[in-house]
């Protein structure tokens, strides 16, 4: 399946990771829930960077005839509700791409490891390893020092108690506008009342570092297993044997194609078959090139349009 894999290959990202999940593992069920959690983070990312833009342009809109003089607003729009959806969306995906990332590592190396990278960290400190898992022990210790656990943190505070956020600010430093969700600076607190918000820490921030943190971890240890080639993601029609026809959709944003990619059963034979055809990509409000992080182009593909081939799915 290939989710979002495309956002995956034009923003550059998971290169190393990518060696790993094409060396035989596109249909093992813990690496595709692993590609679906990676692709969701990207895609979230460039939501948040689509909906903080959208509250700065609506401040823009009314600038000029506000009476508030103040550095500091609190500032409250519909566009906000998709963003703190999409910080939400990104802190649980981010424990799962932890946590999975913990079982892909011990099907590598033929061993159980706890189900939470939280668990994993806190047991294993101690006890014997090989030194293969001690390399990539060191790796995982201390992303979670450095960021993991405040993801864990800011992530049950929202999922187990609903109260990551009190508000918005939209923060005016000269000409530069900048809109803030403050996140509390104590999120092992359970009580409102006693959150504090003296360090100003930016959610927004926070998830783009996360975000930056966890790449590197999973790039890293993808090296350490081996997959030291950078290269893109393949876009696969997984199969299974639930199913006998299969469509997935794939499209070119800068020449405007949408390519449909099918396989089908025809006189008791699978068969697989391309289409192309020429469409206006903004009729569909997917995300169709990043923005917020460095859009490439991918390379051309040459493809069969129109003609059946026998598919040899031995």
């Amino acid at each position: 399946m290939t989710f979002r894999l495309d956002l995956a290959n034009r923003a550059k990202l998971f290169r190393n990771y990518a060696s790993w999940y094409e060396d035989n593992n596109i249909i093992d069920r813990s690496h595709v829930r692993f590609t679906f959690s990676i692709c969701y983070l990207i895609n979230s990312l460039e939501n948040i960077h689509k909906n903080k833009l959208e509250c700065i342009q609506q401040y823009q809109i009314l600038e000029g005839e506000l009476g508030s003089q103040a550095n500091e607003i609190c500032f409250q729009s519909p566009s906000l509700f998709n963003l703190f959806s999409e910080v939400s969306i990104t802190l649980a995906q981010i424990r799962i791409v932890q946590n999975t990332l913990l079982e892909l590592v011990g099907k590598n190396i033929k061993k159980s490891f706890p189900s939470s990278m939280n668990d994993y960290v806190k047991k294993s400190k101690n006890r014997s390893k090989c030194d293969l898992e001690d390399k990539i022990f060191v790796l995982i210790e201390n992303y979670w020092r450095k960021n993991g656990i405040k993801v864990k943190q800011y992530r049950d505070l929202d999922q187990h108690y609903g109260q990551l956020f009190r508000n918005a600010v939209l923060f005016k430093n000269g000409k530069i506008l900048n809109v803030e969700l403050r996140l509390p600076d104590n999120p092992k607190e359970r009580n409102w009342d006693r959150f504090t918000y003296n360090n100003k820490i930016d959610a927004i921030l926070f998830i783009q570092e996360s975000f930056n943190h966890l790449h590197n971890l999973i790039n890293q240890v993808s090296k350490i297993l081996g997959y030291n080639h950078e290269r893109v993601f393949d876009l696969n029609i997984a199969m299974n044997e639930e199913f006998s026809d299969y469509l997935t959709v794939v499209f070119d944003p800068f020449k405007k194609l949408i390519v449909g990619q099918e396989i089908f059963m025809s006189e008791g034979e699978l068969k697989c078959m391309t289409h192309i055809e020429k469409c206006e990509l903004d009729a569909f409000s997917f995300i169709k090139t990043p923005e917020y992080f460095e859009c490439k182009k991918l390379p051309e593909q040459h493809y069969v349009i129109g003609k059946e081939f026998k598919l040899n799915n031995g």
